[in-house]
């Protein structure tokens, strides 16, 4: 039996000009999950105070707050990929001016 609410943190190797479109995809996803939150405020503020129903409400506010915190893990692994892209370029750098090489022979 599957749980959908259990995450499990993936890894896998890319080439270091790819990170950034990949973070830039992960930054849609966050982004796609925020989209809808003005709609979904307006339909819990609905259901609470023009239908008078709080059970509604209720589970209009847990689904924003779903949504919050799916786009915010999606923000901490660009940020932690980010970290990591910013250190290899560094390290590239060091690297290169230590035998003499420009960064785009090494890559």
């Amino acid at each position: 039996m599957s749980d959908e609410s259990t995450r499990v943190r993936i890894s896998y190797t890319v080439n270091l000009d790819e990170v950034p479109e990949r973070i830039s995809s992960l930054m849609d996803e966050a982004g796609d999950s925020l989209a809808s939150l003005p709609a979904s405020l307006y339909d819990a503020a609905k259901c609470l105070f023009e239908d008078n129903n709080v059970t509604a409400a209720l589970k209009c506010i847990d689904e924003i707050r779903t949504k919050m915190m799916e786009a915010d893990m999606r923000l901490e692994d660009c940020m932690s990929l980010l970290v990591n892209y910013q250190s290899t370029q560094a390290e590239i750098s060091v690297e290169s001016a230590r035998t003499g090489e420009s960064q785009e022979d090494i890559e």
